[in-house]
């Protein structure tokens, strides 16, 4: 057994002198032999043990498990939570033995009687019971890397290094699993075929790395449009599969239209000045239950989709199994446009902005619902408004459904409502000042800007911002920080508020990296003479690190969710 170059550090927990005498000489001895070896200090009860174990770190602890305040295994029970990292070493009794030895079966390392204790015996069980709990402990760490790099290999193993979406292993397990299920709860498991249109292009022209980026990204955007029970996983190249289980055909239609506007919603960035528009086209089948291989169910899916393919891209084709397809009928995204058109499609909810040292809300952010199946949230009835040219329509709707909620807010607090750039250049200034004046001509109004959606030059905004802020209306800068340069919208528009986003915020309390960024952000914002507020609070930890950084509002989750808007009509002026 190697000297160890440090003392045994020894906590004793016993209220017998006699037998504290004893440890000592024994302890003593052994000194003797191996210099400095050992140091002990006493508590001559349980509560005192505690206390010392919060004072100082030691190497082992002998207890006694008769002590003043405490008797029995109870003792042992009460000490373990603050031993985690030392081993205890019971002493005790010849009458006790049996109490000892259910010691051990509650984590103990072991026990020594007391009256067959030798100057020996206890220098060796002591030695013995460190060194055999730290290789255990040792032991338990190996075991946990070992187990998560087993668990690594696996999902590796079922998934595609570069999207970290399911591989063609998986989805065969996946279909598998699925198809058994749905034969026996006799539910409906959908299909959807993806293949990313002219892709062959990007790679030839940009590179690879490229391409790369491009996968990654898309693959990104198909797992934040669907439900956590659906499956997504790359076929190869350029194409995906996703399984929508229990799932009728209607609705997976609705699906692969979501997916596609999710596609092409937003150009994806493959250097810092550069940007690709990326399409595809998707064939939509039920797996049929006599679909058992994953090679059938793409047999199938192929022919839906070399359908679309030879006749027009950037569509969803549906079909069955036998191949026979046809595009969606009645122009889907036409016919959801013209729903969210009608009076009574929006809803609004608000959630709080609030002083982050207190938790006092000083306004709220009012955000759009649609009633219109599958595309309930703005990121998806705002796409098919896009792509139908109805845009500033939805967003006027949109707007007046915030406003109306906005105005039975008490005259004090912020009314946060967006407005998209787009509708700011379509529709007079005057209109929409107005608009707000109709329900309210009081109060607090602040228009958010998304920085993700400013494109080009931002001085195409500048005359709207003006106007609103020489009517008394605060503007926002929303989304600053989420991937974009950001420095010359904030320069020319001078917005009153700068809101960080939630990429530039998640993580930032164990990244420098993000917290150097963030204070850049920070001081870019402060420079402006703009009030700053922080988005996508959703932790304590980007709580806490808001606060050391001296940001003084926020909005998040953690903070407080969004709830349901009260609404009332418009005033009469």
């Amino acid at each position: 057994m190697s000297r160890k170059k440090s003392p045994v550090r020894i906590l004793l927990i016993e209220d017998d002198p006699n037998c504290v005498l004893i440890v000592n000489e024994h302890l003593k001895k052994c000194r003797e032999k191996i210099s400095g070896f050992f140091e002990i200090e006493k508590a001559e009860n349980l509560a005192q043990g505690l206390e010392r174990l919060t004072q100082r770190r030691y190497d082992i602890v002998l207890l006694d498990l008769t002590l003043p305040d405490s008797k029995g295994i109870d003792t042992l029970n009460q000490l373990r939570p603050h031993t985690k990292g030392i081993p205890v070493v019971i002493l005790t009794g010849i009458a006790d033995e049996a109490v000892a030895l259910e010691a051990l079966d509650r984590g103990a390392a072991d026990y020594l009687i007391k009256n067959e204790m030798s100057h020996n015996s206890l220098g060796r069980t002591v030695l013995f019971a460190i060194e055999r709990f730290h290789a255990r402990k040792e032991l338990e760490s190996l075991t946990g890397e070992l187990k998560a790099k087993n668990e690594l290999l696996e999902r590796f193993a079922v998934l595609d290094h570069l999207t970290e979406v399911l591989n063609r292993r998986g989805l065969e397990q996946t279909l598998h699993r699925e198809s058994r299920w749905s034969r026996r709860a006799k539910s409906e498991l959908i299909a959807a075929l993806i293949s990313l249109d002219n892709f062959k292009q990007i790679n030839g022209s940009l590179g690879h790395v490229a391409g790369d980026v491009v996968l990654k990204e898309i693959a990104s955007r198909l797992k934040a449009s669907l439900r956590v029970s659906d499956y997504i996983g790359r076929i190869g190249g350029d194409e995906f599969l996703v399984l929508l289980p229990e799932t009728p055909l209607t609705d997976g239609i609705r699906v692969a239209e979501k997916l596609r506007l999710s596609i092409s919603s937003s150009p994806v960035s493959v250097s810092k000045n550069e940007g690709v528009q990326i399409k595809a086209s998707i064939g939509v089948l039920p797996v049929s239950i006599t679909t058992f291989s994953l090679e059938e169910l793409l047999t199938s899916a192929y022919k839906i989709l070399e359908r679309s393919k030879r006749s027009r891209k950037n569509k969803v084709f549906v079909g069955n199994p036998s191949g026979e397809a046809q595009e969606v009928q009645g122009d889907f995204i036409s016919n959801l446009t013209q729903r969210l058109s009608n009076d009574g499609q929006f809803w609004a909810v608000m959630q709080p902005i609030c002083r982050l040292i207190n938790m006092e809300p000083v306004g709220y952010e009012f955000l759009t619902r649609s009633t219109s199946k599958g595309f309930e949230m703005p990121a998806d009835f705002f796409r098919a408004s896009l792509e139908a040219n109805a845009l500033t329509l939805v967003d006027q709707m949109c707007f007046k459904v915030c406003l109306s909620s906005a105005a039975c807010l008490q005259p004090d607090l912020k009314r946060h409502i967006n407005l998209f750039p787009s509708t700011m250049i379509n529709v007079p200034i005057e209109e929409l000042i107005e608009e707000i004046r109709s329900f309210h001509d009081k109060g607090i109004y602040c228009i958010e800007i998304s920085e993700a959606q400013i494109i080009g030059d931002p001085s195409y905004l500048v005359t709207a911002v003006r106007g609103l802020k020489q009517h008394g209306i605060l503007v926002a800068i929303d989304d600053v920080g989420f991937g974009r340069s950001c420095v010359e919208s904030l320069t020319l528009l001078e917005p009153d508020i700068v809101k960080i986003d939630r990429k530039a915020i998640t993580g930032a309390k164990e990244d420098l990296n993000r917290i150097r960024s963030l204070e850049r952000l920070l001081s870019i914002g402060r420079s402006l003479g703009a009030e700053v507020i922080a988005e996508g609070i959703e932790s304590r930890n980007d709580l806490e690190v808001l606060i050391e950084l001296g940001v003084r509002y926020g909005q998040g989750y953690f903070i407080g969710m969004p709830a349901k808007a009260p609404s009332r009509q418009k005033s009469s002026l």
